[in-house]
This record gives structure tokens, sequence and C-alpha cells, in this order.
């Protein structure tokens, strides 16, 4: 058992409080050394969606020195093919990804801080994009949320205003553009921006960080939707500046928390959610030093959720696990690279192995260090015969590899699926599974194995292979 000191704040009041982390059950964070990718100039966001289709996760990255977009397409291996430069306003500064005109394809709008608007590119679905379409805004707009905000069925756009202090939204007509924006009041040096049901009314409300001048001081407001896409007016929580907003269920009460950023302080903030869009006291878990961005997901396989920052004084990124009951356990940290520059950081399966690894951005080096997870494996099921006679046993056989962490054989134990019924349980001998069967009925019968991890590899689902048995 190991031992962290989480820092409570109440009515301006500072807490510190020893907290018991139970670390014998959870697998260790385990990542590969970082790979680099060329980016324009001063990446400053990244977005992660399958942007031609093939299957694999590409990134999308706004450059904040050279406006422009670079899209890099993923080759399903971790890798990144040369990415291609997309024009966009004056000093992008915050990018997200989302299909605005309602084709299937995945497009991305971007804030443009100096032309105070945002620029909105339209995915062609092959991974290349229209040209870009401008909006305007508030002043000096920085971060950027998608959500349907108005119940129509159509992606709308919250966007964070710096010097004005407010949030934009601009509902979508359903083709990609945007009408006139209305802007709400915020805090002042309104930043980041999340969007999230935090009254459990099915409408998306609003959370918003900010930051004056980077001297610790700042405010989250939360802005609750009225239910048709406008919203109350703000209520504000805490004393100290919110540079990223990350969204989930850390705790698992059903209610969204909020994790926050905190650059001045070196530390992540948790805010609990109740189910009233209100929000507990925040809870402070240290990072390296000084945190720009957030993200949440479970890097170890346990279950739970974890915490990653990315760090721009140590150009690191900082893995936090998550205990389930909205607790965190000391950072470990990662190295994403030379200079001083990771600015934000993303999470997607970028091997297709079943575990999250990292895209961190470095606005000083123009790269994205890719991080992939060493606890991945590949896992492949195979049938003796794809079509069989009713009665006649088939034998399914699973095979898990470690992906990344070459030289290890998985253990543990394979669960074959049809369906939702389980045909039965075997153990990982040597890296494979294998189990027999007469009693499927006649029909088509889609047959999936979950793997069950161990202590070093995450749990993961193979792909379904279809089964046919005639009588």
């Amino acid at each position: 058992m190991s031992f962290q000191i989480a820092r409570y704040a109440v009515g301006g009041v500072v807490f510190f409080v020893s907290l018991a982390a139970f670390s014998a059950t959870q697998r260790a964070f385990n990542f590969q050394a970082h790979v680099d990718f060329a980016t324009g100039s001063g990446p400053a966001g990244v977005v992660t969606a399958d942007f031609n289709g093939d299957g694999h996760a590409d990134l999308a990255i706004c450059n904040e020195f050279g406006n422009t977009v670079t899209v890099l397409l993923g080759n399903g291996d971790g890798t990144m093919q040369t990415g291609t430069d997309y024009p966009v306003g004056g000093s992008p500064s915050s990018i997200v990804e989302g299909d605005f005109n309602g084709d299937g394809k995945a497009d991305v709008a971007v804030t443009n801080a100096f032309d105070n608007d945002l620029s909105v590119l339209l995915g062609n679905g092959d991974g290349t994009f229209h040209p870009q379409v401008n909006f305007p805004v508030s002043s000096l707009p920085h971060g950027v949320a998608a959500n349907d905000f108005n119940g129509d069925g159509i992606l709308d756009l919250a966007v964070a205003n710096n010097n004005s202090g407010t949030v934009s939204i601009l509902f979508g007509n359903g083709d990609g553009t945007f009408q006139r924006h209305k802007d709400y009041p915020a805090a002042a040096g309104a930043d980041a921006i999340g969007a999230g049901d935090f009254n459990h009314d099915a409408k998306p409300d609003i959370a918003v960080g900010s930051n004056v001048c980077c001297f610790d001081s700042g405010k989250l407001s939360i802005l609750i939707n009225n239910g048709d896409g406008t919203f109350s007016t703000h209520v504000d929580y805490g004393d100290e500046e919110v540079d990223s907003i990350a969204i989930g269920d850390v705790n698992r009460d059903g209610n969204p928390d909020l994790v926050t950023a905190n650059f001045a302080l070196s530390d992540a903030a948790v805010w609990l959610g109740n189910s009233n869009g209100t929000f507990q006291n925040r809870v402070y878990y240290a990072t390296d030093t000084h945190p720009e961005k957030a993200a949440l997901d479970d890097f170890n396989g346990d279950l739970q959720t974890d915490i990653v920052t990315a760090n721009i004084n140590n150009s690191s990124v900082s893995v936090l696990a998550g205990n389930g009951d909205g607790t965190f356990q000391g950072h470990v940290d990662f190295l994403v690279g030379g200079g001083v520059g990771a600015f934000d950081v993303a999470s997607a399966d970028l091997n297709d192995d079943g575990a999250p690894d990292l895209s961190v951005v470095n606005v000083d080096v123009n790269v994205v260090a890719i991080l992939l997870n060493r606890n991945g494996t590949f896992v492949v099921t195979t049938s003796s015969r794809s079509r069989s006679k009713f009665g006649t046993p088939v034998t399914f056989t699973t095979t898990v590899m470690a992906s990344v962490a070459r030289g290890f054989t998985p253990t543990g134990s394979i669960t074959f699926k049809d369906g939702t019924t389980t045909i039965g349980t075997a153990p990982l001998v040597n890296g494979l599974a294998e189990i027999t069967t007469s009693q499927l009925s006649a029909g088509a019968h889609q047959i999936r194995a979950k793997y069950s991890g161990n202590g070093k590899f995450n749990p993961h689902v193979a792909a379904t292979i279809r089964q046919t048995v005639v009588q």
C-alpha cells in the first residue's frame, strides 16, 4: 500500500489529507519511448478521429504559430503518414472534431484567437478536407466544444472567449454552417471549455475554466442548459486558474465529474459532480511541472478512469491511476521530447491492440510525440471450420501476442462468447487458448473471444468471427 497527500480547499482554507492508495491489484503504467512526427509551427491542440474511414485512428493538430491544421493519417500500427496542412485563421489555439454536416464523415473546427472567429473544415471522408469556412465569435476565443445544445439532432459549437469572459454558442444548421453566435457571461478570462449533462435532464451543460494573466487567478464556471440551448447565469467555483477541462465519471456514481489542469500550481483538480448540476469541493493531485491540458482514459486496463496531463515545462506527461472512488494515486511521468512545450494530449488506440496510446503535441519543437501503451495485445480467433454441420464439434482457437512489449508472453484466460452467451473459458498456454463445442444451433453465429488480461497486459476483446452451422 502506498500513500499520497491530497489537498482540499474549503471556503478558502486549504487542508492536507493523507490518502491510502491500494495499488496491489492495479496494473502499472507502461508506455514505450516516444516517437515523433512533424507538425506545423507551434502545435497547440490535438484530436483523434478516423478521418479516412479505414478503421484506424488519425490525428488533427492546430498549429498556433503556423496558422494551419495538420492532419496525420494513422497506419494502424502506431505510426503516422506525413502530415498535410490546411490553412486556418490567426493563432488557432484549440481544436474539436465532430460530424457537423451529418454526412457520417469527421470534420474539425478550430478557434482563431487573433481573428475572433473559428474555422470549420469539412472532411471528405478520405482524409482530406474542404477549405476553411469562418464564423465570428467574441473576443480572443480559446477553448471549443461540440454538442447538441438545442436538441435538434445537429451538432452545435461552444467557444470560450478569453478577453470578453464569455461563451459563444453557435447553433449548427446541419450542413456544416453555423448561425450567428449568442454570448453568455462566464468568469473573467474564459479559457477552457467542456460540455456534459451535469444535472441529468438529458441536455448538455457547459463548464468553463478561466485563466487571468497566468497568475493563479481564475474560476470554474458552470452554465446550466435551460433545455433549448439557452443557458442560466453562471455559477462559479474555486479561486485558481483552470487551464483545461476533462469530463468523465471518475467515481462511478453516474454523475459527470470534472478534472482540470492547473498550470500555476502544477496539479490536477478533481471536482466530483452531484446529481443536480453542482460540484463538490475540489481535491488536488500533484503532477509534473506546469500542466497545460488534461485527459481521461483507462490506461492500465483495471476498469478505473485515470488522468493524464501534458506538462509544458519538463516536456512530459503525468499519468495518475484512478482508485475508482474519485481519488487518485501519485503521478508517474513519461518524457515526450526536447524543448519546453508539451502542450496538449489526446488518448486513442493507435495500433489496434486494445490499449489507449498517447499523442502529445510539443509546441517548442513542432512535433506530435506518440507513446504506445506497452500493456496492449493482439488477439486473434480462428475456427477449425467456418462452416460446420449441426452436432459436429468445432474448435475455436485464440492467439494472444504482446503488441509492443515483445519478449513477454501474455497469461490469463479467454472467455469465448456466442453473441452474449458464454460458450466457456479456457486458460492461455504459451499464448494460445482453445475450446471445442458441438452445441451451436443451426444458423449464423458471431463468435468473440475476451482476453482477461493479467498483471501486465490489459483486457482485450478480439474481433468477431462468423460461424455458420447448417443442418
